[in-house]
């Protein structure tokens, strides 16, 4: 008992060190020497270090059986370029204009006394997998880096976690099948040919080309769609033009992909590019299609959902385990996801008491650390469970 306490005390002081020191994506190094140490003082020194900045931490058990399973956990470890403006906590962030409001202090901090925690049992029924990922918020993701360098390749079950401010404290969200949708970016170029505005049959006038194409881009959605895909496709960015009597010759456009079929997403992805290309073509322009393919989305496998709710429900109270629906926000949780079987659930942040009441990615988000040693327990206890229950293969 005296290490739980330990543990948690620990977990809570490496939380707030992070938070007081947050790094952006790719800029993680103080957090991880942060991670190290506390890794350290549970005597916890074996750590490969991946090529993108991850964190890998390995706990075994003693006999160290081939046919044991392996279940990893991810502690995405990157903040936010947005300023915070909570005077009342006592580890506010001291860099300007950086702040976690995501909630990645507290994932980061979990991992780690999850580590911790089966570092100290010596009947592990299994092999426990800790990554530290940097990157979760921008290009290049780190998930994405993670996965192409092989350190889910033995991996059987992934865990991962969110803190979540739309649920109250002392409750837990789940989510069936897709939990967040893929997101892709694109950016599309028309050009044409300038002329005078008092003139326009003499040039090729791309921004009323542009209009045309996000006009018609919707139908794709609405009409070409299955609605059941939960597909959605947003511009963001629309540029071009130097003067207001000058036909535009170049106009880009900019804009997100989202979905939670994998079918669907590469569908949208090849019709958006034709649309602009044969819309281009009928006024004598051209296009150019240039598509970042982001995250995949997260799916939760319907064997360990269940599993994990009615261990959960035991732990917290069956009116404390919340149906959620599916999200088309994204996380790149979706590259392990889609690597391996995989459970993903959130935990409530909503927490009057302590002022934590306001959305993630906003400057006055919090979380309330019981909040966080909440997440940490049910991490814990999913693990052991999937050890205990699960079959590998």
């Amino acid at each position: 008992m005296e290490i739980l306490k330990k543990i948690e005390r620990e977990v809570i002081e490496l939380r707030h060190s992070i938070h007081k020191e947050p790094e952006l994506s790719g800029q993680e190094n103080e957090t991880r020497k942060k991670i190290i140490r506390f890794l350290d003082t549970f005597e916890i020194h074996e750590i490969k270090k991946g090529h993108a900045g991850s964190l890998i931490v390995d706990i075994t058990s003693s006999h160290n059986d081939s046919s044991d399973l392996v279940i990893g956990i991810r502690g995405d470890m990157d903040a936010l370029p947005i300023n915070e403006e909570r005077d009342d906590l006592s580890y506010q962030s001291q860099k300007k204009g950086v702040m976690h409001a995501c909630g990645h202090d507290t994932h980061t901090a979990i991992a780690a006394g999850v580590a911790a925690y089966f570092n100290n049992k010596k009947d592990l029924n299994g092999a426990i997998r800790i990554i530290f990922q940097p990157s979760e918020e921008c290009e290049p993701l780190g998930g994405r880096e993670v996965v192409k360098e092989g350190w889910i390749d033995n991996v059987d079950i992934m865990l991962g976690i969110h803190a979540y401010p739309s649920l109250p404290s002392g409750t837990v969200g789940i989510i069936n099948n897709h939990v967040t949708a893929s997101a892709d970016t694109f950016s599309i170029i028309f050009s044409g040919q300038s002329a005078h505005g008092a003139f326009p049959h003499e040039g090729t006038d791309t921004i009323f080309i542009a209009s045309a194409f996000i006009q018609l881009l919707q139908g794709l959605v609405t009409r070409q769609t299955d609605a059941n895909e939960n597909s959605i496709v947003s511009i963001g960015v629309i540029s071009g033009g130097t003067a207001e009597n000058i036909v535009c010759d170049r106009t880009e456009i900019k804009g997100t992909i989202r979905t939670h079929s994998t079918q669907g997403r590469y569908r949208l992805q090849n019709k958006i590019k034709n649309l602009a290309n044969d819309l281009a073509k009928s006024h004598g322009a051209k296009s150019t299609f240039t598509l970042l393919e982001g995250e995949p989305a997260v799916f939760n496998d319907p064997k360990l959902l269940e599993s994990f709710k009615k261990s959960t429900e035991k732990i917290i109270g069956k009116n404390n385990v919340k149906q959620l629906p599916p999200l088309m926000g994204s996380d790149d949780f979706g590259f392990y996801s889609q690597k391996t079987k995989s459970l993903y659930f959130f935990y409530g942040t909503h927490n009057i008491q302590y002022g934590h009441t306001h959305p993630l990615h906003t400057s006055k988000f919090g979380v309330a650390d019981q909040d966080m040693i909440l997440g940490l327990k049910l991490v814990i206890s999913a693990a052991a469970e999937f050890l205990n229950s699960q079959k590998k293969g």
